[in-house]
């Protein structure tokens, strides 16, 4: 019923001139708040229409500047792969030269000239070791992913076999409690990042006691945790926040380049997934880490 009908049924029904007024000066504020909702609606419907094409511009510009960044990081990958390995063939020079001096100067060379020739070949396998691991890292954070379903106790069997020989030459013991489990994921990678987890427990465990490695999982909804845990020499608590960053190196007196584990969280996070650890001096480190089932 419209209000002017309002108004006229009332004129004529109502008994009393005061209460035909109050009822229709009620009704005029009525009228009145209504204008005023109406202006209201008016204007925000306005403001929705100019937020819904700022909001539309604003996700057209970061979906272009996320094609921008995509395309940068892909190309920076394919500099940084290139150069890597391109910078491989001047050092082999470099390292077969200095043997080749090595050997003709094995009778004549001086203890200083043999130390300095020794020097050279050391850091040429300590750059050679750098490049592949920048290499490993490249393909690890950019390029394509070859996904397959792989049973996942199947592969980390395989990097225990793979490891062998640092098993049993460390006395390494290795517990297991991983249920039969398949997940979509490049297992080339996902190995990777097992052998590092489990080759890094051994190297930082077997200087101070036999190693007792335990790889353990369990599964949460959709996701599945991993974790690695040793007892080694542990994490000091200041280093930790900067552990996954590249050619991080805690123990100087370890080898290593410290790419290992900025290799972990890059292929991780490729899969989806996040990567942690809980480290306590002398008393071991457990790293974790999460992949879509």
């Amino acid at each position: 019923m419209q209000l002017e009908e309002l108004k006229h049924l009332l004129s004529n029904h109502m008994a009393s001139e005061d209460t035909l007024q109050e009822a229709l000066k009620a009704i005029e504020q009525i009228e009145d708040e209504i204008e005023v909702l109406s202006f209201k609606n008016k204007r925000l419907t306005n403001d929705k229409r100019i937020t819904s094409r700022f909001l539309s511009k604003t996700v057209l510009d970061l979906e272009n500047a996320n094609k921008d960044l995509s395309s940068s990081n892909q190309q920076l990958n394919r500099y940084v792969h290139i150069a890597a390995h391109d910078l491989k063939a001047p050092l082999r020079t470099i390292e077969g030269f200095a043997s080749l001096l090595n050997k003709s100067m094995i009778h004549s060379a001086s203890q200083s000239q043999s130390d300095y020739l020794q020097y050279i070949r050391m850091s040429c396998k300590t750059m050679g070791e750098m490049l592949t691991d920048i290499l490993e890292y490249s393909s690890s954070s950019g390029g394509k992913l070859n996904m397959e379903t792989v049973e996942i106790t199947d592969l980390v069997h395989d990097c225990v076999n793979l490891l062998q020989h640092d098993i049993q030459k460390t006395n390494t013991t290795i517990n297991f409690s991983i249920p039969t489990v398949k997940i979509d994921c490049d297992p080339i990678k996902i190995k990777q990042v097992f052998l590092n987890l489990i080759s890094n427990a051994i190297k930082f465990t077997a200087k101070v006691r036999s190693p007792i490695i335990d790889v353990n999982s369990f599964k949460e909804e959709r996701l599945v945790q991993f974790s690695v845990k040793d007892n080694g020499i542990g994490i000091p608590t200041e280093h930790q926040p900067k552990i996954f960053e590249q050619f991080n190196r805690v123990h100087n007196s370890y080898e290593g380049t410290g790419m290992g584990l900025a290799i972990c969280k890059a292929t991780v996070e490729r899969h989806g997934g996040n990567i942690w650890l809980d480290s306590m001096p002398d008393k071991g480190t457990t790293f974790y880490f999460t992949l879509k089932q």
